[in-house]
This record gives C-alpha cells, structure tokens and sequence, in this order.
C-alpha cells in the first residue's frame, strides 16, 4: 500500500511538473502574454467602475482611481516613451526612419511590463501619498502652522510623495528594466515579461541572481522618486496658488460691473479643469526636464549592466547628458501629468475620494 501511495505521488509531482513547464512555455509566447495583459487591464478597469464605489475605505478608493488613471495614460502615452528611450541610446535617432524600418507598433514595445509594474505600485503610491498628506495636515493643524501657504503645501506634496515612491519603486523598478530593455531592444530579444524575467535570471552580470533585477536601481530610484517629488510638490502648489487667486476674485466681484459677473464665475467646472490642465502641464514638464540627465544614466546602465560610468561620462558630452530626449521626456511626462491628474479628478467624482 505504501509503495502504491508513492507510486501516486511521484506521478501526481510529474504531472504537476509538466502542467507548470506547459503553462510557462505558453506565457513565454508573445500572444498569450499580450492576451494576459490585456485580460488583466479590462478586469481592473471594469472592477474600479463597478465595485469601487461601494467600498467603503476612502484610501482604498483612492487607491483604485490611481491604478485606473495611471494605466490608462501609460497605455495612451507609450510611443512617446519609446521614442524617448531610443532616443537616448541612439546616435542620429530619426522618428521616420524608426517607424519605417520597425513598423507603429514598435511603438508600443514594453507595454506588458509597465501596466504590470504600474497595476501594484500605483495603488501602494496614491494610498501612502494620501495617507501621509491626510498625517501632515492633521499635524500642522496640531501645531497651529497655516497648511493652506505654498511652502507648506510645496514641502507637505513633496515629502509625501518621497516616502510613498520609496515604497512603491522596489516594487516597480524589475519591470522598468524589462520595459526599458524591449523598448531599445538591441542584445534584448524578450518576447513578454515572463520571457524576460527567465532570461534575466539566467545572466551572469551579478554575484546572486536576485541582483540582476536590480541593476542600476540607484540611478533610477534617484530619477524617478526626482520626478513624481517634483510633479506632485509643483502641481499642488501651482493648484493652490490658482484657487487663491480664484477666491480674492470672488471676493472683489462686487467691484465689477454687474455684467461680468456671471460670465466670471458661472462656469466653476470650467475653471478647476483649466486650473487642472495649466499646473499639470507645467509640473510634468519641469519634473521632467529637470531629470533627464538621471534618466539618460540610468537608460544606459540599464541597457549595458558592465557599463563603467566614468567610461562613460569622459566618452559624453555634457550637451548629450543633459538634453538628449529632452524634448521627447518632456512632452511624455507633460502630457501624461495633464491625463493624470484630469483622471484621477474625474474618478474621483465617481469613486468620492479626492487626492
């Protein structure tokens, strides 16, 4: 009987074994991964409209308006981001050529990993964000300090949101790597994510195999925790400031002519998306200005994990670390702030949370 059982076992454990190699042979396959991604991007859309408004945590809210917004821009904003990627790798980079040698939909390359990165990461950084700002806030009025001036609205965006990124990148950054690698291609030949993370697994460019995820992670964590400090710190304050503005004008109104006051202050929707639109616009492009020297370092230790970077910063010109991609990073991150944040005003209407 015994010898029987083990006989089960060992068969059921093979069998098990096959099933495993199986279902990794087939999410190795570049359709079935892009199948997958898409699966899980309708199912957390459809779950953020659906069932988000009856639950009851407002952070949990807050959460799943980050995750829908920020996927649905990453999604819409992709060929910008590759564009900007090649950009900072390649010498005489052409948008023309590209397309006509690679085809459009070689814009979309490294899809897979940001929506799968983003899909986690996103809901622990707007749940932390909002709950550290809510933390502060509870603070400075405990201390009697004014939370409503633009230094104190600067300083609370801005070490709120550092503290959440330092939470969320560790999460996001293995699939940065992968996008990054897809999108430059070069050496790089990953079909999909799990593709690439067997393929990494197995280089040598690190004493344990765990590192290899993490290969220019300082860099990175330095451009992007940079970036989000310096687009939520600009963007809260630009807000701030507008909507003060907006109040002394309310309250001077009975100065004006009697005319002018509905065609002031009748479309208040209006205005908070124009005011929404302009900080937006102005924070992703300073955020994203700002650290593009950190990313052209990061694109490239990324790219070439051996890379020396004294090697390679005598071999570069200054002019070529500070602005190449320039200007495609910061079309990218100014178009993505505006999406963004419209969005997440947007959910959060229908989701009752607000950011």
């Amino acid at each position: 009987i015994v010898s029987f059982k083990m006989k089960v076992l060992h068969q059921s454990r093979f069998r098990m074994k096959e099933m495993a190699k199986f279902a990794l042979t087939k999410l190795r396959n570049g359709g079935t991964g892009y199948k997958v991604c898409g699966a899980t991007f309708g199912g957390i859309m459809l779950y953020t409209y659906t069932v988000g408004p009856t639950i009851q945590s407002e952070l949990y809210r807050m959460g799943l308006a980050g995750i829908a917004a920020t996927l649905f821009v990453e999604l819409a904003c992709q060929p910008i981001d590759t564009l900007n990627m090649k950009s900072k790798v390649s010498k005489n980079f052409e948008i023309a050529k590209f397309i006509e040698k690679k085809g459009v939909t070689s814009l979309m390359r490294g899809i897979q990993p940001v929506l799968y990165g983003m899909a986690l990461s996103s809901f622990i950084y707007f749940i932390l964000y909002k709950k550290l700002k809510d933390f502060t806030k509870v603070k400075m009025d405990k201390y009697n300090i004014d939370k409503t001036s633009l230094s104190s609205v600067f300083i609370m965006s801005a070490g709120a949101s550092t503290l959440a990124n330092l939470c969320a990148i560790s999460i996001y950054y293995p699939y940065d790597l992968v996008k990054t690698r897809m999108q430059i291609k070069g050496k790089y030949n990953y079909k999909n994510v799990v593709d690439a993370f067997l393929k990494i697994r197995k280089e040598k460019t690190s004493q344990y195999r765990a590192q290899n995820f993490f290969r220019g992670l300082g860099f990175y964590s330095l451009t992007f925790i940079g970036f989000t400090t310096l687009e939520f710190s600009v963007y809260e304050t630009i807000m701030m400031y507008l909507s003060k503005s907006n109040e002394d004008a309310k309250e001077s109104k009975v100065a004006l002519p009697n005319e002018h006051h509905e065609s002031l202050f009748e479309h208040k929707e209006d205005k908070k998306l124009a005011h929404i639109i302009v900080s937006s616009a102005i924070a992703g492009a300073i955020g994203g200005f700002f650290t593009n020297p950190l990313e052209f370092l990061t694109v490239h230790k990324q790219a070439n994990p051996k890379m020396n970077f004294r090697k390679m910063l005598s071999k570069s010109s200054p002019y070529e670390i500070f602005f190449k991609g320039s200007l495609f990073r910061t079309s990218y991150y100014s178009c993505q702030a505006v999406m963004i944040f419209i969005l997440l005003e947007k959910l959060g209407v229908h989701l009752d949370c607000e950011l």
